[in-house]
């Protein structure tokens, strides 16, 4: 049978193939697709290259062919195939998609960016399906490039198209937020503002929001940029330069934008240091204030005297056997990892000050020789004020056993000097009471805020720190924006700070508290919901606000949100999902007992409903089981049990946790019931970082605090 020629060209273009150029290969479009669809890639690719020596430069060949190389992985030869269809068609979507995949794959991702932007502006009556993966994989390498205004832009844009057909831009969205990868100021989305009608004519500003919901934001861009010319200083187009910016990745342009924005004249202030906080976001430091990591090797002469050496230093801590990955399954684990103090532990814990507690200042890896290199000792360090004491504390720790050999920067290993300070590890003492480890936490943070941060050398205050420029008005809203964003962070990762304290000590103007009514509560900033009276705002304001945070997965943001909810009671009730609320919460609650909260509340309000609370009862199990709650567990799960048993996928997934019980018991060599076994925890190591969310002896990991300039 012929293929439909009523279908869409394969080349892209839009339209259909009895218009296009496939309709000279028709027939051969058939035998591909047919191999297509039964899975038969390498004899489809086989096709397109026999029909295209008859008919080399018909695009709808030349795009199944680069689609297939690519998805066979024969890099080599479609990237000729890709510059073949560009010369032959430069101007249809799959086109320009392929040649952003290309460039991804070459690391130009600015030239992928402006294909992307080209082919969605070629694409405005259909979407290919290349074009769609296209913004996923520029979006990635935009995220591993540090771009994270242009590939969350792609990602929310792409998962905006895909709906519930394809889940991968939303979960991945989701997991940099729990990762706490991503500053408050980019976990939403801006919109645009609408100029008034003195500015641009309702047609201009339809044909920018049209513009901006299809992704052709290189339009937009262009537009405003027209409309700027007539009225160079009107807040709504400098604004909406800013958004457009940034959703295009263009960071210097973005930093420019919200700058000018900033500083124009009879702004309210919250606004300029806004403006000024996400400039400060998107503009990397210069490296001459980068905290840089370097990798420090020193020849080991002596593999056992130098482990003898190491282990004896009371300045070296051997880390646990998990604590350094290898990079991939070919490398050789070291004989030995170590972490290096700042300062020898306490004889004992009991009545240690903040101050006495070491800090991890470096990792060590002690290797073997090996088939092609000599024994050695790899150091990470940070170049700071310390860095020569921590290289010669360890070649004094070796002595004869080895000497310095190299060293080099390691290339995105770098930080700014807040990230540095605020990043910090410790090594609890064993014997530390948590109840004194919790009130070291609160000092240190305490410290760090008011006597560290005051007194670091920043870039964006032109070398200068706080404590020097707070007197200066002409540095003010530099000020101001850096402190709003580490305000906005140390919110998030749940310190025990007030910055309006820091700057009250500088003299700098305080953040106020806001009362309702808000102007526009859909548009409302969400950074400044924490100083938001909640109980001030209409039930018609408060919604907006709530389900608009709820996006922004942050516990203590939501947290008074839902309690103020709940509070309201029947005022909400036939306006706000409370089930849904609370299963919200449980899933981004910071730890088992909160967690175990709110997956009660909404258990019981699934039941008073009428819906099987089983879900929520199978998800608080493995919580109960952590904070050994022998009795609420059984309960539990006689509840499951007596009630539930016969609901699809309940059985199995209580017989599946009743087997990691018993295995993790037999392995613990102890009855279930006190804490789940460390595989499915976090590693008991007495290693605390300030994402840490007990006590410091109970955990480790690597810290989630973001600040301007880390990377």
């Amino acid at each position: 049978m012929a293929h439909d020629v009523s279908h869409l060209c394969p080349c892209g273009s839009g339209r259909k193939v009895k218009f296009c150029c496939g309709k000279a290969v028709a027939a051969e479009l058939e035998k591909i697709q047919r191999a297509i669809h039964g899975d038969q890639r390498a004899a489809a690719l086989n096709l397109t290259r026999l029909a295209r020596q008859k008919w080399p430069d018909i695009p709808a060949l030349l795009a199944i062919q680069a689609e297939l190389e690519l998805m066979l992985g024969e890099h080599d030869a479609w990237p000729a195939t890709v510059q073949h269809l560009a010369r032959v068609a430069p101007d249809t979507p799959s086109s320009h998609a392929l040649s952003a995949i290309r460039d991804c794959d070459a690391g130009r991702v600015d030239d992928a960016m402006a294909h992307l932007q080209a082919g969605l502006e070629a694409g405005e009556k259909v979407l290919p399906g290349i074009l769609y993966e296209a913004l996923g994989l520029v979006a990635q390498a935009m995220l591993t490039r540090g771009n994270l205004p242009g590939g969350l832009s792609l990602l929310r844009f792409q998962s905006g198209i895909a709906g519930q057909a394809d889940k991968r831009p939303a979960e991945i969205l989701e997991q940099l937020d729990d990762l706490g990868s991503v500053p408050f100021l980019f976990r939403y989305q801006r919109l645009l503002r609408t100029p008034g009608e003195q500015i641009a004519s309702p047609e201009q500003t339809k044909k920018m929001l049209s513009q901006v919901g299809a992704g052709r934001w290189r339009q937009a861009r262009q537009l405003v940029e027209q409309l700027r010319q007539d009225h160079p200083q009107d807040p709504d187009l400098l604004y909406n330069l800013g958004v457009l910016n940034m959703r295009l990745g263009d960071l210097p342009r973005a930093a420019e934008s919200w700058r000018q924005f900033a500083a124009l004249p009879g702004l309210p202030l919250d606004e300029a240091v806004e403006a000024e906080a996400m400039a400060q976001l998107v503009e990397p430091a210069g490296p001459e204030y980068s905290v840089r990591q370097a990798e420090v090797v020193f020849r080991v002469t002596n593999t056992d005297q130098a482990l003898e050496r190491l282990l004896s230093s009371r300045r070296l801590s051997l880390a646990p056997e998990d604590a350094f990955e290898p990079f991939d399954e070919d490398d050789v684990p070291p004989k030995a990892a170590f972490w290096l103090l700042d300062r020898e532990p306490p004889a004992s814990g009991a009545d240690v000050t903040w101050r006495e507690i070491p800090n991890i200042v470096g990792e060590a890896m002690l290797f073997g020789r090996q088939t092609e290199r000599e024994a050695r000792l790899e150091a990470y360090l940070f170049r700071d004020s310390t860095f020569d004491e921590r290289k010669e504390l360890l070649q004094a720790t070796l002595g004869d056993a080895g000497h310095w050999e190299s060293e080099t920067d390691l290339e995105g290993q770098s930080t700014d000097p807040i990230s540095h300070a605020l990043n910090w590890r410790w090594r609890i003492p064993e014997d530390m009471p948590a109840a004194r480890s919790e009130q070291a936490i609160r000092e240190k943070q305490q410290a760090l805020i008011h006597e560290t941060v005051p007194r670091l050398a920043l870039p964006v205050l032109d070398g200068k720190c706080l404590a020097e420029v707070a007197g200066d008005p002409a540095y003010w809203v530099r000020a101001l924006g850096l402190l709003l964003n580490l305000e906005l962070q140390v919110f998030v990762a749940q310190w025990q700070v007030d910055l309006n304290a820091l700057r009250r000590e500088l003299g700098l103007p305080e953040r106020a508290t806001i009362r309702g009514p808000l102007d526009n509560a859909a548009r409302f900033p969400l950074e400044r919901v924490p100083y938001v009276q909640l109980d001030s705002l209409s039930d018609d304001e408060l919604l907006p606000v709530v389900s608009r945070c709820f996006l922004l997965r942050c516990w203590p943001l939501l947290k008074p949100l839902a309690d103020e909810v709940e509070r309201r009671g029947e005022s909400l009730v036939a306006k706000v999902n409370r089930l849904n609320m609370h299963a919200a919460l449980s899933g981004i609650a910071p730890t088992s007992e909160l967690t175990l909260e709110q997956l009660q509340k909404a258990a019981d309000l699934a039941e008073a409903s009428g819906i099987s609370p089983a879900s929520f009862l199978l998800a608080g199990l493995v919580h109960q089981l952590r904070l050994g709650r022998k009795r609420e567990l059984q309960e539990s799960l006689q509840r499951l049990n007596s009630r539930h048993m016969r609901e699809p996928g309940v059985a199995e997934q209580v017989r599946q946790f009743m087997a990691f019980v018993q295995q993790a018991a037999r392995a613990a060599g102890r009855l279930p019931g006190a804490e789940l076994p460390a595989s499915d925890q976090a590693p008991t190591s007495k290693l605390w970082t300030p994402d840490s969310d007990t006590a410091p002896a109970a955990g480790g990991g690597k810290s989630k605090l973001w600040v301007p300039g880390m990377d």
